[in-house]
C-alpha cells in the first residue's frame, strides 16, 4: 500500500465541504416562505436536488480514501477499474446537477423577475389613477351659471 495521504485529505476536505454545505441547506431550507405556489414548487425542487449533491459528494469523500485504502482493488484490475469508473460516474451525476440547479434557479429567477415588473406596472397605474381621482376631486367646482 503505497501513501494514502493525499486520498485521505481529498475525503476529508470534501466530506468537511458536504457537511458545511448541508448546514447551510438546512438553514435555507427552515426559511421556505413561497407565497405562491411557483415559489414552493422551485424551493421544493431545489432543496432535492441539493440534498441529492450533498449526499452524493459525502460519499465521494468516503470513495476516494475507501478506494485507495482497499488491498482488493489493487489486486483485481477489474474491478479497480469499475469501482474508480464508478467513482467518476457519481461525480459527472453531481455536475449534471448543479448545472440543472444553476439552470433551473436562473430560469426561475427570470419569471421572478418578469412576474415583479408586471406587479410594478400594475400598481403604478393605479396610482396614476388614484392620483387622477384626487386632482380631479380638489379642481372648484365652477359657480352656477346663472340665465
Amino acid at each position: 500500500m503505497g501513501n494514502s495521504l493525499p486520498a485521505f485529505v481529498m475525503g476529508g476536505c470534501l466530506l468537511a465541504f458536504s457537511i458545511g454545505l448541508a448546514w447551510r441547506q438546512w438553514k435555507a431550507g427552515q426559511e421556505t416562505a413561497g407565497d405562491d405556489d411557483l415559489t414552493r414548487r422551485h424551493l421544493r425542487r431545489r432543496n432535492f436536488r441539493r440534498w441529492q449533491i450533498i449526499i452524493l459528494l459525502m460519499a465521494v469523500g468516503i470513495a476516494i480514501p475507501l478506494g485507495d485504502a482497499l488491498p482488493a482493488l489493487r489486486q483485481k484490475p477489474a474491478l479497480f477499474a469499475f469501482y474508480w469508473l464508478g467513482v467518476l460516474s457519481v461525480t459527472g451525476w453531481i455536475i449534471m446537477l448543479a448545472l440543472g440547479d444553476l439552470a433551473a434557479t436562473t430560469v426561475y429567477g427570470k419569471a421572478a423577475g418578469h412576474r415583479l415588473e408586471r406587479q410594478r406596472r400594475a400598481l403604478e397605474e393605479e396610482v396614476a389613477r388614484h392620483r387622477k381621482d384626487q386632482s380631479q376631486a380638489r379642481r372648484p367646482m365652477p359657480p352656477p351659471s346663472v340665465n
